[in-house]
């Protein structure tokens, strides 16, 4: 059986992990935007400047807001953010964090 201890280590040790995950996920998220950008500035579909300009936006707009909030926001509340996203389903939630994920989750959302 494990301790309280243990167990709040346990539920902080999931909640940074999730954490991670969410921002990782976050930046794929906004990155393939940008992939498709270059892609049609090879294409010559996009000029270098508007090239140029998009990878701007990506790393002074989304790119920021995203690092901004994983490392402004406590883990717990970087993942109910994530979750209230979409970017984590509540499933991937472990139970022990799962209530109060949900909690903060649904809150964001407005659906309280």
């Amino acid at each position: 059986m494990m301790s309280e201890s243990d167990t709040f280590k346990s539920k902080r040790k999931n909640l940074k992990e999730l954490a991670s995950l969410a921002y990782q996920r976050e930046l794929e998220i906004y990155l393939s935007g940008l992939a498709k950008a270059f892609a049609s500035w090879e294409k010559g579909d996009l000029s270098v400047f508007e090239l140029d300009e998009r990878i701007h936006r990506y790393h002074d707009g989304s790119a920021r807001e995203a690092y901004k909030a994983y490392t402004g926001l406590k883990h717990r509340l970087y993942v109910a953010r994530a979750v209230s996203l979409d970017i984590l389903r509540e499933e991937e939630i472990p139970p022990e964090n799962r209530e109060e994920i949900m909690s903060a989750a649904n809150f964001m959302k407005g659906n309280v």
